[in-house]
């Protein structure tokens, strides 16, 4: 279990602008280091860096292909995705340590016709009959604070509020090139691969039906 200083508070539109300014903070801060490195970004040819390559920047003086490297997570379009992803209808939840945010899960329901088209997958079209389906579209934990079975209870209070919309099936997507530990986690967890890309990362569309998942 969780450790016990820590609880858990839904977003919804009404307290999400209490927390958005945090909230975005920690998203920068857990995506641009491990495993995600996602923290500058050569505009040119897409190379990425973490946070853990910084002195590798610095000897290039921040620049690649001859131009100046850019943040792979800008302020404001955290900041937009986030106002556009949480809803009074999403299932998204976040982890608090002394009021601090040490998690977030961001899911919400859409039709797999509509995702589809968001995930530029048109695969998925032809999948559950058109229904209305759960995707989680992101989940992590701060570095210092992995290991405590945080994520696995933000998981689980966004699987609890699928299920009582009435659906049934819920998707991700991951990365495997190198497997990323979500995709490792929900391939243990039993999700299936239902969609591949190809490109570097070797991302993939996981899916699994609700009932299977809640503990």
């Amino acid at each position: 279990m969780p450790t016990p200083q820590v609880r858990f508070q839904q977003l919804t539109t009404s307290n999400l602008p209490y927390y958005l300014d945090e909230l975005v903070q920690v998203y920068i801060i857990v995506y641009t280091d491990n495993p995600w490195n996602e923290w500058k970004k050569c505009f040119v040819c897409q190379k990425k860096w973490g946070i853990q390559e910084k002195q590798e920047l610095v000897d290039i003086n921040f620049q690649h292909c001859n131009t100046n490297v850019v943040d792979y997570w800008p302020d404001d379009e955290v900041r937009n995705d986030l106002q556009h992803e949480i809803t009074e209808g999403s299932f998204c939840w976040i982890a608090l340590l002394d009021d601090k945010i040490v998690g977030f899960c961001i899911g919400y329901s859409i039709d797999i016709k509509e995702l589809a088209d968001k995930l530029l997958q048109p695969s998925l079209k032809k999948l559950y009959n058109s229904a209305t389906v759960a995707y989680l579209d992101e989940i992590a934990v701060v570095s210092e604070m992995r290991g405590q079975k945080i994520a696995s209870a933000l998981h689980n209070l966004y699987l609890k509020d699928a299920i009582s919309k009435g659906l049934t099936i819920t998707l991700a997507r991951t990365k495997t090139l190198p497997p990323s530990v979500t995709y490792l986690w929900f391939k243990a967890l039993g999700f299936s691969t239902i969609a591949n890309y190809k490109d570097l990362d070797g991302r993939v569309v996981q899916a699994i039906e609700l009932a299977k998942l809640i503990t």
